[in-house]
């Protein structure tokens, strides 16, 4: 039986990172060789603490330089806020409408602990996890409750990638089944599901469907 695909399955474990400290020009440099876009920053022994991205690297190298105690020195400019980052474990459809939201084509992936263990990048997601809430939807509609038969009534609807579906048959094995195969379509966040209108959330497998 399928399962709905993580950051996990297409992540780059092989990454380029920097301290807290490293220029600018070290930074670009590192882009320049590596062939990326994104570095993240890191401290003591991984934590991801900001990303340096090579739009940012490009304006700061170029923004006049004020003079005195203020100068950035370089990573820390980059250092503004918590970053954006998802585990290895996070649904690759909300890796993919994270990058979406914040229009960004990378994200650091940490451990439990915020260490750096990859990186993920738009490049290594397949296309239809950027799909629209409309298109997925249709292929619900179309492949799964026909795999599936639901009741006429049964009702559909998909906002930011987590799907509802209400008026489930009653069959006790068939609500199940039918939300692990709407789960596992690709863009899918995450399923609520339930009769006569009183949703429930989907958990990990068929067989823990509350």
């Amino acid at each position: 039986m399928s399962t709905p695909r993580t950051v996990n399955d297409v992540m780059s474990r092989t990454v380029v990172a920097v301290g807290r400290h490293a220029s600018h020009t070290e930074i670009a440099e590192l882009m320049r060789e590596w062939d990326i876009t994104m570095i993240p920053v890191v401290e003591g022994e991984g934590r991801v603490v900001g990303v340096a991205t090579a739009t940012a690297v490009t304006l700061e190298r170029v923004r006049p330089v004020p003079a005195g105690p203020t100068q950035g020195s370089g990573a820390e400019d980059f250092l503004s806020g918590p970053p954006r980052t998802v585990r290895p474990h996070t649904a690759l459809a909300e890796a993919a409408r994270l990058m979406v939201r914040d229009r960004t084509d990378h994200l650091p992936v940490v451990n439990g602990y915020g260490l750096l263990e990859g990186v993920v990048s738009r490049d290594s997601i397949p296309i239809t996890f950027f799909r629209s809430d409309a298109e997925i939807a249709d292929e619900i509609r179309s492949t799964v409750l026909q795999r599936f038969p639901a009741p006429s009534d049964t009702e559909v609807t998909v906002t930011d990638g987590v799907v509802t579906v209400r008026d489930l048959p009653q069959d006790g094995a068939m609500g199940p089944r039918l939300i692990w195969a709407i789960r596992v379509v690709d863009g899918v966040v995450r399923v609520r599901a339930g009769h006569k209108g009183k949703p429930r959330t989907d958990l990990a497998s068929p067989n823990n469907v509350s």
